[in-house]
């Protein structure tokens, strides 16, 4: 209802029926439900693109092209069958040599299948149409306007408005605006603090909304944050930095550690090439006692704070 209406509660979960999303023996949709408006159906499958897929209006021409094929042969089925089992009948002589080749009578219609791409990246750079991926250099103008055409219908979740959003009314609005704030820490602290919702998210919603903001350590860690038959996703998003920052602290005292290794060698160093060249390389077995080597860092004018 939020892509298809702008909002308008058009199809009930009532109206929704699950079909079979194995479209081929090496392909499989997402998710592809029967959907019905007023006194008709479609079908609708929507694909979730965490990268972007640089082939996907053939990809999304392809899976309409093997819906509608489903549904034609279903139709071939039970026009062949009632003139296998009905020669005798009236509905029989109604089917026309025409209709029975074809495998479709005159007045049986297809269902109308859309196909709807949700991408969670930040840019899609990808192609929009079939046109994108054509290489049509060189064709003859004339053969360029017989070429068929296939749009993508593409919603980008990260350039989603509050506009957008307010367009769903379930959980989709949480995990839509989860998304669209996941790339500042901050900012998204901020969004799941200020919606009381967030503290009592539905499980499928949680692991959805980590799994497409790859936050997928926090749907591993979730029973931290479990209430109930929710989960808090407000304590998770502070564990996630509180972790963050613990990280970044442990690794800046051992990387602090590392340089300070480093500059200490390169000062031994150097001041073993000095003491060689005045002539003091007797003593450099001194250098293991700090104060020696203190001292001798103040002869050569290399003490350091």
């Amino acid at each position: 209802n939020g892509l298809l209406f702008s909002g308008r509660q058009e199809g009930q979960p009532e109206d929704l029926q699950e079909l079979d999303s194995t479209v081929s023996v090496t392909k499989e949709r997402d998710i592809v439900k029967k959907v019905g408006c007023g006194t008709r159906f479609a079908v609708v499958g929507v694909e979730n693109q965490e990268k972007v897929h640089y082939a996907m209006p053939f990809r999304n021409m392809l899976y309409d092209a093997l819906e509608y094929d489903r549904q034609a042969r279903e139709i071939r089925k039970r026009v062949r069958k009632s003139r296998k089992y009905h020669e005798n009948e009236a509905e029989s002589k109604q089917l026309t040599e025409a209709e029975y080749l074809s495998g479709f009578r005159k007045e049986d219609k297809l269902m109308p299948c859309i196909t709807l791409v949700l991408y969670y990246g930040d840019e899609w750079d990808g192609p929009l149409e079939l046109a994108d991926i054509l290489d049509m250099s060189g064709l003859a103008p004339e053969l360029k306007k017989y070429v068929n055409n296939y749009p993508m219908h593409l919603f980008s979740v990260k350039h989603f408005t509050d506009k957008d959003t307010e367009l769903f009314q379930s959980d989709l609005k949480l995990i839509f605006d989860f998304i669209r704030y996941s790339n500042n820490k901050d900012e998204l602290l901020n969004l799941v603090e200020g919606n009381p919702a967030y503290q009592e998210m539905d499980e499928d919603a949680y692991d959805m909304a980590m799994l497409y903001t790859s936050s997928k350590e926090l749907i591993v860690k979730k029973e931290a944050y479990r209430k109930g038959e929710k989960l808090d996703v407000c304590e998770a998003i502070r564990g996630l930095m509180e972790d963050a920052q613990k990280a970044g602290i442990e690794q800046g005292i051992e990387q602090g550690i590392e340089q300070g290794i480093e500059q200490g060698l390169g000062l031994m160093q150097t001041l073993i090439s000095k003491m060689t060249a005045a002539g003091e390389a007797d003593k450099l077995s001194l250098l293991a006692d700090a104060a020696f080597y203190r001292e001798m860092l103040r002869k050569y004018e290399m003490d350091v704070q």
